[in-house]
């Protein structure tokens, strides 16, 4: 941990796909979290809606592409 580091730090809970289980697993009882988008093919309102989680509370997703072209949705929350 970089203690004088200038951006926002996040401590990574897990990794995983859109898999229905994977995301049942780890989404789960989750109501809203803060969903950002990079290199993805779903915009934000789209994983929204799918996720059926509302704006907002402690829980960070960034859904990304990794660089072997697997989509992944990294579950976050800040530290």
């Amino acid at each position: 941990m970089i203690s004088d580091f200038p951006g926002r730090k996040f401590e990574c809970e897990a990794v995983f796909s859109l898999n229905k289980k994977e995301l049942k697993a780890n989404i789960g009882n989750i109501k809203q979290a803060n969903i950002t988008v990079r290199n993805f093919p779903s915009s934000v309102a789209e994983l929204r809606k799918r996720l059926k989680l509302m704006d907002g509370g402690d829980t960070y997703l960034f859904a990304t592409t990794l660089a072997d072209d697997q989509k992944v949705i990294v579950k976050c929350h800040k530290s």
